[in-house]
């Protein structure tokens, strides 16, 4: 199963919605590496695996100086469709 996405339509999304200075908030650098993977958030249950839980995908964003990551909705950013790929 494929879990890239497209990084320069990720860029395309954040400059669209992020408002002012893209500094970190951590370090005020402005030197981010975008990741062209979808990770997944899944809610915690003790470390027990739900089979049918809720899962949220993310893009990241991670700053090149501190290390600082940002996670954003991959789903709300139009970066993968909410059809599940089921490959044959």
């Amino acid at each position: 199963m494929n879990n890239k996405i497209d990084s320069n339509k990720f860029a395309e999304h954040l400059n669209k919605k992020w408002k002012g200075e893209i500094f970190c908030p951590v370090c005020k650098e402005n030197n981010w590496a975008i990741s062209d993977s979808i990770s997944e958030l899944r809610e915690f249950n003790q470390g027990a695996f739900i089979l049918g839980g809720p899962i949220i995908p993310l893009a990241s964003i991670t700053c090149n100086n501190c290390g600082y990551s940002m996670h954003f909705n991959a789903l709300k950013a139009g970066l993968i469709s909410p059809e599940p790929n089921i490959e044959k």
